[in-house]
């Protein structure tokens, strides 16, 4: 039963994934019909050599060449067109031989273009392989021309030295040579998306102002969320020591402590990274959060009247940050986004007030001693760790499970420690 209980568990985020994921399209075929369509949003983010679609007309999953159709526009997303286009071979940091020659010459290839920027003067989409990154210009022709950069280690006489062929600002000098004021400063661009758009918009507001461009790939800017959290949270720490010897070999005894739940309070900083589509965060959380655990052994017994016993009672308040990425398998904040985290925690003791109670009993009689189990500057007050985690979140809300392991808390070298929890927290954002 609780197998089928995870089985169902895990399988229903993965549900809420497949489904939200997916996204309005709409298709241009070589006829010029359109089409609508479903695309799982994923296919966006790179040049995909086919598109698979699913078409509700007819309930059918189907697969796109760019030879099959004109482009394809995702909602909210990106604009892909067919092109043949000539596209440099070299691949980036290659190693080239005076022989190679043949690498020099462009191949000719069908494939789905990226539009990054369109306008009515030029315009500018990228290829991205699994070799390098081309962009590539459109100009009023309508023909693609692509910005050439090259970057290898030439060999000659069996020695290597890297070299970096720059055509493309050059290229773009000349393509904007009727606003010598942008074409100068192109000498100097860099073979990156943002800077090549960045000389088309410039080249369009001050020489050709009736050339409206449009973003196709509006970058957003990165976002900071503000959170307050809570919930419950157990401690599970060890506290392992080496007793004695027995024939030369270490007496070692291990006690897992039995923690209590506590409630952890603090707040939030969730920093979602720009041109990930709200699926990419940095998440900083500083928080309260204690420790209280306790075990008993027996640390002497004679006969049933005479015995002592040992008990360890923790109770440490502490300051966490925890930092660490997250992924949310769903952009789209109005349905459930299953996300999964992982990274580093940091921790300071604020107080403590631990014991260890030592009962004796004879009899009847019965004497105890309390003392603090950490003299003589055997308390560590730092701890690092590492955290993992898993949930979901529906627009401002969000639960998750959370597991923190750190180094220990004592000093001693005859006595070690670990520490873990396991954590569930609701947050709630405020914007």
């Amino acid at each position: 039963m609780i197998r089928h209980a995870l089985a169902l568990v895990c399988l229903c985020p993965m549900m809420v994934f497949c489904q939200s994921n997916l996204k309005d399209a709409t298709i241009i075929t070589n006829s010029g019909d359109s089409m609508h369509v479903k695309i799982q949003d994923k296919q966006s983010i790179l040049n995909p050599h086919t598109i698979s679609v699913h078409d509700a007309s007819t309930n059918q999953a189907l697969t796109f060449t760019p030879l099959q159709i004109r482009s394809i526009a995702i909602q909210g997303g990106d604009l892909f067109v067919s092109a043949v286009v000539d596209l440099d071979q070299m691949a980036f940091n290659t190693e080239y031989y005076p022989s190679d020659s043949v690498l020099r010459l462009p191949r000719r290839d069908t494939v789905f273009l990226k539009a990054e920027y369109q306008s009515n003067s030029y315009s500018l989409f990228s290829f991205s392989d699994k070799n390098r990154l081309h962009l590539l210009i459109q100009g009023r022709d309508g023909k693609f021309d692509e910005l050439i950069y090259r970057k290898y280690i030439m060999y000659s006489d069996g020695t290597g030295f890297e070299k970096e062929e720059k055509e493309y600002t050059v290229q773009l000098s000349h393509l904007l040579s009727d606003c010598p004021q942008v074409s100068t400063d192109a000498l100097q661009a860099s073979y990156t998306i943002q800077s090549v758009e960045g000389f088309l918009i410039k080249y369009n507001s001050s020489c050709h102002k009736e050339s409206t461009g449009v973003f196709m790939n509006v970058r957003e800017p990165m976002k900071l969320q503000l959170a307050i959290f809570s919930g419950g949270s157990f401690c599970n720490p060890v506290v392992t020591a080496n007793t004695g010897y027995i024939g030369g070999v270490p007496l070692v005894t291990k006690n897992s402590l039995k923690g209590q739940m506590v409630v952890p309070v603090g707040i939030r900083l969730n920093a979602f990274l720009p041109g990930f589509h709200q699926k990419f965060s940095v998440v900083a959380d500083l928080f309260y959060s204690a420790c209280k655990a306790g075990v008993t052994d027996y640390l002497t017994y004679y006969s049933p009247i005479l015995y002592s016993q040992e008990s360890l009672s923790l109770n440490i308040n502490y300051m966490r940050f925890h930092l660490m990425p997250r992924y949310y398998f769903s952009g789209n904040k109005n349905v459930l986004r299953p996300f999964i985290d992982a990274g580093v925690s940091f921790a300071v003791a604020i107080s403590h007030n631990s014991t260890v109670t030592i009962d004796e009993f004879y009899n009847d009689a019965h004497h105890s001693t309390t003392s603090d189990p950490f003299v003589n500057n055997g308390f560590k007050n730092s701890q690092f760790g590492f955290i993992g985690g898993l949930g979901a979140a529906f627009k401002r809300w969000s639960l998750e499970y959370r597991y923190e392991s750190t180094t220990g808390f004592t000093n001693y070298e005859w006595v070690g420690s670990s520490y873990s929890s396991h954590s569930v927290l609701l947050a709630y954002a405020f914007h």
